[in-house]
């Protein structure tokens, strides 16, 4: 599905996606030592979101550099 064909996965879902994203890995688990994800702390969850975010924006913009060094050769 293209963007503008309708919602995404993240719309569709909601919170669902949401906690999936957050226990999928135990990564959030680990980190507080808590067994089940609806048992973490809510800015936990936030921060944890918020660092998820802003590394796929840092993977996503080392990946345009790339491509336009390889689109000026």
């Amino acid at each position: 599905m293209e963007e503008g064909d309708g919602p995404s996965i993240q719309e569709h879902f909601g919170w669902f996606y949401t906690l999936h994203h957050l226990a999928k890995d135990g990564g959030i688990l680990r980190l507080t030592g808590e067994k089940d994800v609806t048992k973490v702390n809510f800015v936990t969850m936030l921060n944890w979101l918020s660092l998820d975010m802003d590394l796929v924006k840092e993977e996503n913009k080392r990946q345009k550099q790339i491509l336009n060094q390889y689109k000026r050769k």
